[in-house]
């Protein structure tokens, strides 16, 4: 698998239809985690690397996170901190419609 260089260019819109999931894989156990969408002009934006540090303020560092990004036709699985300190795209999905 091959790491993200640049995890702040891929964008999550709300307006445009995405969903996420986010879960951080904690010491004992997994949680849900709900990250906080940024206000940019008329949409709620967010990067991979937004979500990283939301949960490193959060839960401190060193854990791994597991992001599912689905749109209505298709989504994409990423994760970061499992193979080191940077994200890798995992899969794929069909989307939710």
């Amino acid at each position: 698998m091959e790491a993200i260089n640049k995890p702040d260019e891929i964008n999550f819109s709300a307006m445009g239809g995405d969903d996420l999931t986010v879960v951080v894989m904690m010491e004992h156990g997994k949680v849900l985690f709900k990250p906080e969408w940024h206000k940019q002009k008329m949409d709620d934006l967010l990067t991979l690397d937004c979500i990283r540090r939301q949960v490193e303020w959060k839960f401190a560092k060193h854990r791994t996170i597991l992001v599912i990004a689905e749109s209505y036709l298709h989504g994409d699985i990423y994760r970061y901190g499992n193979y080191g300190d940077f994200w890798v795209k995992i899969g794929s999905t069909r989307g939710y419609a």
